[in-house]
């Protein structure tokens, strides 16, 4: 049975990036997982548009839950609106979900997973497994490398 540290709760769930990663590359790697959550995430059933605001992309998914094998269906809108942000906004709910290439105070950048309110920008407990958003993070990084090393776009 799973305790509340093996989730990502109102932490953020975070990895190095490397130096010689360029953060566009991440960026681009962000973007596809958008599109194709599937080659990131345990989801099938994908669906995707333009969103009903024409800001953003609307996305359907099921998500399988690792442990007890159940499903839930999401529905979001997704907005890119900054050089380091990716925001997936849940319907139906007063938050989102925040992928961010942030710098610490050491200059470090890291990719960072987390769920926060949308009016006040608090991060909020997000029960999602850490090992499910942490592997989510470090297949967002290896496109990134393969992109980096020339890999085409999906």
């Amino acid at each position: 049975m799973s305790g509340p540290a093996d989730f990502v709760g109102f932490g953020k769930a975070s990895v190095a990036i490397e130096d010689a990663l360029a953060s566009p590359h991440v960026m681009t790697a962000l973007k596809e997982k958008i599109l194709s959550p599937q080659v990131f995430l345990p989801v099938t059933d994908v669906v995707t548009r333009i969103s009903d605001d024409g800001q953003g992309i609307y996305r359907e998914m099921t998500m399988q839950a690792p442990s007890s094998g159940s499903s839930n269906r999401i529905v979001e809108n997704i907005y890119h609106n900054s050089a380091d942000e990716v925001r997936f906004c849940v319907y139906g709910e007063n938050t989102e979900i925040v992928n961010l290439i942030h710098r610490d105070a050491s200059g470090r950048r890291h990719l960072q997973f987390f769920k926060r309110n949308t009016s006040t920008l608090e991060v909020v407990s997000w029960t999602v497994p850490m090992s499910m958003a942490i592997g989510a993070i470090q297949k967002v990084l290896e496109r990134a490398r393969a992109l980096a090393d020339g890999a085409p776009l999906s």
